[in-house]
């Protein structure tokens, strides 16, 4: 008989953790497994539709309008309800849920925990909280060595239920011709022979598009650089006004949320990731699956991915002028050595981190929870 295995989520949105545990979903054995539901405690959003889609009871606690004490009690008569004989729960507040409510649950089932970023930035009272739940998890997922260390060496987990496994990604061609990219940049309006930098992520503080920003009104040359930057979210006033305040209107491009931001990675001269704290970000791994040179900050997993020099370039976090100055050598950077850095980037992609062993390492800690 197939193992049970209820879904819960802090959220649905167009997110990396996001993305994905809908994959997992999507792609996990259902001779295996059975996938009993899915939970989002906030409302839903894409990737909660597309499960559904994909034929999954699919159901949101709404704790952002209802609050998260209700959904106590609501996880519970799931529980009771659909009996899974595992619940996986990825990001924080649906860890906590979780962890809290097995405590008194009505129904006996192993908890696997993924926090999917680096709980190092979090504050005092939810570490503490984190220190005293933990003990409820038969297995935590973490996304990356640097997530595993902090766990074990500042929140006293136990080393052997610390398991890493790395996001995967799906072996897609990515062969554009010059005339498709030539295309895919006139949807983003952008001007003929730009130098085309961009990024993709929530505007959020933790990804510091604003440091982005800075640095490229820190380049003076060429004057036809440009960059755009997929996504939305809270920030997108204060990098709207940056921008202004700057005279940066026709550089910089707030783009928005796209559908898949990662068609147009292709069309890009350089992927830049200015974040401040990370997990395992995949947006690297796609970046460097579509060919397209990455320059990234050096924060938790990120090093994990990339070889500073070898498939991609490293940068110290909140350094605009750094992020400058290695957006600059890549706008001078030799076209043979170029060459070498897009084939390192490919294959790293391809042979260390396949959708596949990403799958197959879940499924091999379902089976033995």
């Amino acid at each position: 008989m197939p193992k049970r295995i209820l879904l819960v989520s802090t959220s649905s949105t167009r997110g990396g953790a996001e993305k994905i545990l809908y994959t997992l979903a999507k792609n996990i054995s259902r001779e295996k497994f059975e996938i009993s539901g899915f939970i989002s405690l906030k409302s839903l959003g894409v990737y909660g539709d597309l499960l559904r889609k994909e034929g999954l009871e699919v159901s949101s606690f709404e704790t952002e309008r209802r609050g998260f004490f209700p959904a106590i009690s609501t996880l519970r008569s799931v529980l009771k309800n659909k009996r899974p004989d595992i619940v996986l729960a990825f990001m924080y507040q649906a860890v906590e849920l979780c962890r809290f409510v097995k405590i008194s649950s009505p129904v006996s089932f192993k908890l696997i925990s993924s926090h999917r970023v680096n709980p190092r930035t979090r504050s005092f009272l939810t570490l503490l909280l984190d220190r005293a739940l933990k003990s409820q998890d038969n297995l935590s997922v973490a996304e990356c060595e640097a997530s595993r260390s902090f766990l074990i060496q500042n929140q006293g987990y136990m080393p052997e239920k610390v398991k890493v496994i790395y996001n995967g990604i799906a072996n897609t061609e990515h062969n554009l011709n010059q005339e498709e990219k030539t295309t895919l940049r006139k949807k983003l309006k952008i001007k003929e022979n730009s130098f085309l930098i961009g990024t993709a992520g929530r505007l959020h503080k933790q990804k510091n598009h604003a440091a982005l920003i800075d640095a490229v009104n820190l380049i003076q040359s060429p004057k036809n650089l440009q960059c755009v930057i997929f996504g939305d979210g809270p920030e997108r006033g204060a990098l709207e006004l940056q921008i202004k305040t700057l005279g940066l209107e026709d550089t910089v491009i707030l783009a928005g949320e796209k559908e898949d931001a990662s068609s147009f990675f292709p069309a890009l001269d350089a992927f830049i990731l200015s974040s401040d704290w990370e997990g395992f970000p995949s947006v690297i791994l796609e970046a460097m699956q579509a060919q397209t040179p990455v320059i990234a900050t050096a924060v938790d997993g990120v090093p994990e991915i990339i070889k500073e020099g070898f498939n991609g370039f490293l940068v110290p976090p909140q350094n605009p002028k750094a992020l400058a100055g290695a957006i600059a050598r890549l706008i001078d950077f030799p076209k043979d050595s170029k060459a070498v850095l897009l084939k390192n980037a490919h294959e790293s992609v391809l042979n260390r981190f396949p959708l596949t062993k990403m799958i197959e390492s879940y499924e091999n800690i379902f089976l033995e929870a």
